[in-house]
């Protein structure tokens, strides 16, 4: 079932590639597109081992798995870049990241399918994943609308600096948090049983998660402006507010890494279907708002729908597992003040040093702040820092 709706998905790609480059306005997207179509395929091999990974809660294996694919597919992708091979650099780091992935999945779970097809048991599968089907297409427009409205509107190169941007959001979020959301599913489909208990099983995580998001997306944040020109050459300097400005987003972002676990394992997929699809427009809307103010105004919009739509996100929880928003959000006062340190912190410090750009001003203004934060932690939830290097140590 996996493979096949994952050839139904390259099928659609190939068969729309001249449409999507008409409106994109860039013919070479109808050669690009057939080709990383096969992305489709390759991923949905991995599918079933990956769920079994989970399944048994080896997240270890699912850590090392991610890295591995993304350094390696990174460090191709550089390389081709830099040989002259221009979007076919991505191409190949997209294909080359599915392909290292799956294999690794495939070789960690030992899963061996047989060649037999069980009727009875798809039709118990489709009566509740078509609704995490529709989940993943409402999130594939979340994760990609606000890169297609840029690229539509924008243009190819206003999209270039865009991606690059995200990209190297993406490479903090699945090494430091991509494990964190992904174990929701399977722990909370355990205490589904006992709504109160996941209540605050979600509080204490949701905060744990935040506390740890917040200084990785701070100094995300505050190294930008050296990090994009050393790994990428002054070129990319437009990306960095861009950057910037989706790191503030993550943050927020964090506070909902374990809800879709929560709702699916309540049985409440539906509910997931109405909070993506909520912020599926939402991403369309912002970015196309924001692009008719230029390249940062689509990111600052992009980060402004995730407050917006975090109070329906808190709504729809209270539905399913009765969740106390007043005790929820109270729990996250530690962290959301150290973040107001953090960013104060930098900002005076910033102020402070001559020029903010040069690498050791960065450097010391993002150990300042860290420093901030950390005292801020230490003072208002002193639990939180023994949790927090439980989860480095862990790591």
């Amino acid at each position: 079932m996996s493979l096949a709706s994952g050839v139904l998905g390259a099928a659609i790609l190939w068969v729309s590639a001249p449409l999507v480059a008409e409106i994109m306005h860039s013919p070479q997207l109808e050669s690009v597109l057939p080709v990383i179509s096969g992305y489709f395929i390759v991923r949905a091999l991995g599918t079933v081992p990956d769920a079994l990974l989970l399944r048994r809660l080896q997240f270890k294996g699912l850590a090392i798995r991610t890295i591995v694919a993304t350094t390696l597919s990174g460090a191709i992708a550089i390389a081709l870049a830099f040989l002259g091979f221009g979007v076919w650099a991505l191409v190949a780091q997209v294909l080359v990241q599915a392909t290292a992935s799956t294999t690794m999945v495939w070789i960690a779970s030992r899963f061996r399918p047989r060649l037999q097809f069980d009727f009875h048991s798809s039709r118990d599968v489709l009566r509740f994943s078509w609704k995490v089907l529709v989940v993943d297409l409402l999130s594939t427009g979340v994760g990609q609308g606000d890169k297609f409205v840029v690229g539509a509107v924008l243009g190819p190169v206003a999209l270039g600096y865009y991606t690059i941007a995200a990209r190297i959001l993406n490479v903090v979020v699945d090494a430091f948090t991509g494990v964190m959301s992904s174990m929701a599913v399977p722990v909370f489909a355990r205490l589904k049983k006992d709504p109160e208990y996941t209540a605050r099983t979600l509080t204490r995580v949701t905060t744990l998660s935040l506390a740890a998001t917040v200084p990785a997306f701070g100094l995300l944040f505050l190294l930008a402006p050296v990090l994009v020109p050393t790994a990428f050459g002054a070129q990319w300097t437009p990306s960095v507010p861009v950057l910037q400005a989706l790191c503030i987003g993550s943050i927020v972002s964090s506070i909902t890494y374990f809800d879709r676990g929560v709702l699916y394992a309540a049985d409440r997929a539906d509910l997931e279907i109405i909070a993506v699809g909520v912020l599926a427009v939402g991403t369309v809307l912002a970015a196309y708002v924001g692009a008719q103010y230029g390249l940062v105004a689509v990111a600052i919009a992009v980060t402004a729908r995730m407050f917006l739509t975090l109070p329906l996100r808190l709504w729809l929880l209270k539905i399913a597992i009765g969740l106390r928003l007043r005790t929820y959000v109270w729990s996250w006062k530690a962290p959301v003040a150290g973040a107001v340190a953090l960013f104060f912190t930098a900002a005076v410090l910033s102020q402070l040093l001559r020029d903010s750009r040069e690498p050791v001003e960065v450097l010391v203004t993002s150990a300042g702040a860290l420093l901030a934060y950390s005292v801020c932690i230490a003072l208002l939830d002193r639990k939180l820092i023994h949790m927090l290097r439980g989860l480095a140590a862990r790591s």
